[in-house]
């Protein structure tokens, strides 16, 4: 059997190290910082007392602080350069997650790229990530300082012995030897075609995928080359186009290797373009996929198809919807798992933190109930209900609600389950899916509840306060820098609010806006079952929707 095997090239993404001067002496030392405030206060002590040696013993003119609008993605480019102008050398940080460790590496890269040599904090917890993505992406000489930082803790946990035990480094990083050039990764590369060869049995194939780390333990379906080549054709294109280059690697994601991928996951021809939608809306700016790939938060591409295709591909919207059935749904939802593992490169071993996982990792595509009560996604995402629809979030996998009884009982119920502190939208804000099923949907209707009817009340009642914290026996203090209990902090949505000290009936809202609650109406009518996917918070993987284009 002739078969075609994944072979993806990776851009990089590096352009050059910076120059390092011979002395900090006269120059101006910016701190690139995710963690502290804007005015400069530090929230762990690295910065800060690197920041104090360099004014008082190196001849520092200046110390220029910058915080970053987001721990989770890279500074964009006007703002970046806008610092850059005004600094010589820089301390990059801190990265103390997932996503803030990926997110500092490109702040480095880019950083010298413009010619500011960099220094970048991360915690010895994220340095196999740290070291992994300077690799990947070009560059892996970029000085790391490694911090013995806890993932969790106060700010006393952090150790300030660190600071002298890393300032030789320190030094080296900002006015060393000039870095080679020589592992640059070549600009433009082209696209390679796919290796053809031949499978003298299927057990072989097996072999192959283990031997060469194709799959994430699931057995994949052998992508023969016809599949392969039914794929392209069905998408009429050129099957060395490129469509992206997949984070958090950067692989060139040629129609071909996308057709290779699809084939694994066992996809008809006619649900590629389903899979190209979805990948479009993964690449958006709002979605951030290189931190959703990175982060320690739990989540996942969750794929939610709606509108005419959803009987066309005959895709499972009864029983068992989010996950146990249905062909269309399996290998989609699979597809576009492994293209972001295959292509993209993301992998539990070096650069997924999420310490949780689970099966929605695996495949996560659900599609909409055609003949629910409530009426469809679409409208809510600005769209006809005609049109074929993909919209992606980033979330676990769904929490089950029994929300039976009357509609203001199921709606209580619904709400009641979500409104926890440990959504991460308690400290982040962000948007959540909620599913409801046939039974809880039609007596919702059958009361003269409307989509935003409910999405309204889950906007006004997702809330927590103060005094349900403390009678939960959540306010286990004291609270001081990471560990502290706090609300609101990583969202421009939200105002901070000290709960140890607001008022017992302040309300402390789960949402900003009625846009941030999506509401899924499909899967069987045995029970009174619901589900909710709480997301990433304000960092990312916010829905995105797309039309399928056939």
């Amino acid at each position: 059997m002739k078969i075609r095997t994944p072979n993806v090239v990776k851009q990089g993404l590096g352009s050059g190290y910076a120059l390092r001067p011979a002395s900090l002496s006269g120059l101006r030392v910016g701190f690139l910082d995710g963690w502290g405030s804007a005015d400069g206060t530090a929230m762990f002590p690295a910065m800060s007392l690197i920041a104090e040696r360099l004014r008082n013993e190196f001849g520092v003119t200046e110390v220029v602080w910058q915080k970053k609008p987001s721990i989770s993605k890279a500074v964009p480019d006007a703002l970046l350069r806008s610092f850059a102008d005004q600094v010589d050398v820089v301390v990059n940080g801190e990265g103390l997650c997932g996503s803030c460790t990926a997110a500092s590496m490109l702040d480095a890269i880019n950083l010298e790229a413009l010619g500011k040599p960099t220094v970048t904090i991360v915690g010895d917890r994220f340095e196999s990530s740290a070291r992994f993505h300077a690799k990947n992406l070009g560059m892996p000489d970029l000085y790391l300082y490694i911090e013995s930082a806890p993932a969790e803790g106060s700010v006393q946990q952090y150790s300030t012995s660190d600071v002298d035990k890393n300032w030789e480094l320190v030094e080296t990083a900002l006015t060393g030897q000039d870095l080679p050039a020589g592992n640059l990764p070549d600009a433009g590369k082209e696209v390679a075609p796919s290796a053809v060869g031949e499978l003298a049995e299927p057990e072989e194939w097996n072999r192959l995928v283990e031997a060469n780390g194709w799959s994430d333990g699931l057995p994949v379906a052998i992508p023969a080359d016809r599949a392969v080549q039914e794929i392209i054709d069905y998408l009429g294109r050129d099957p060395q186009d490129v469509v992206a280059l997949i984070p958090p690697t950067y692989g060139i994601a040629s129609v071909e290797q996308i057709a290779v991928q699809c084939a694994m996951a066992g996809c008809k021809p006619e649900y590629a373009p389903v899979v190209l939608a979805a990948l479009e809306a993964l690449l958006e700016p709002e979605y951030n996929l290189h931190g959703t790939l990175c982060t320690t938060h739990p989540g996942a591409p969750q794929v939610i198809v709606s509108g005419p295709i959803v009987d066309e591909l005959d895709f499972n919207t009864a029983n068992s919807v989010h996950g146990g059935s249905g062909h269309a749904n399996g290998a989609i939802g699979r597809a576009v798992r492994l293209i972001v593992r295959n292509i993209g490169g993301t992998d539990p071993r070096v650069n997924d933190m999420d310490p949780i996982g689970g099966g929605h990792k695996y495949a996560a595509c659900v599609a909409e109930r055609r003949d629910n009560p409530l009426g469809t996604i679409n409208i809510d995402r600005g769209f006809s209900p005609d049109d074929s629809l993909v919209t992606v979030f980033s979330c676990p996998g769904p929490y089950p609600a029994v929300t039976n009884g009357r509609a203001e009982r199921i709606l209580a119920l619904l709400c009641n389950g979500f409104t926890t502190a440990t959504v991460q939208m308690f400290i982040a804000g962000g948007q959540a899916l909620f599913t409801l099923s046939m039974k809880p949907a039609r007596t919702l209707a059958e009361a003269g509840y409307t989509r935003d009817d409910i999405r309204r009340y889950l906007l006004e009642h997702a809330y927590l306060t103060p005094r349900g914290l403390k009678d939960a026996g959540v306010m286990q203090g004291p609270f001081t820098g990471i560990d502290q209990l706090y609300y609101g902090e990583n969202s421009v949505q939200h105002l901070r609010i000290d709960v140890e000290t607001a008022a017992d009936d302040t309300r402390l809202p789960l949402f900003a806006s009625i846009d941030d609650i999506q509401l899924l109406v499909t899967g069987g009518d045995t029970q009174f079952f619901s589900a909710f996917q709480p997301g990433w918070g304000g960092f990312g993987g916010k829905f995105v929707s797309k039309k399928i284009r056939r």
